[in-house]
């Protein structure tokens, strides 16, 4: 599982997509096959940060994104 919290005071500054990117890198290199994130569905922020690195929905009743890495 994957979970980022950034600060309120840098909220909506554009830290979240980077770090989202560098654990993705980081899954790779160390041979994880998938990531999953759960994302509350009231917290669209975060969850358009999460589709907008390539996770994808699984489940009920949160969001589970996914990132395949193969």
């Amino acid at each position: 599982e994957l979970g980022i919290t950034v600060d309120p005071e840098y909220r909506g500054l554009g830290y979240a997509r980077p770090l989202i990117a560098a654990l993705v890198e980081q899954g790779r290199v160390l041979g994880f096959t998938h990531l999953d994130a759960l994302v509350k569905r009231t917290n669209l922020p975060s969850l358009k940060a999460f589709l907008s690195e390539g996770f994808e929905p699984q489940t009920e009743p949160v969001i589970r994104l996914r990132k395949e890495l193969g």
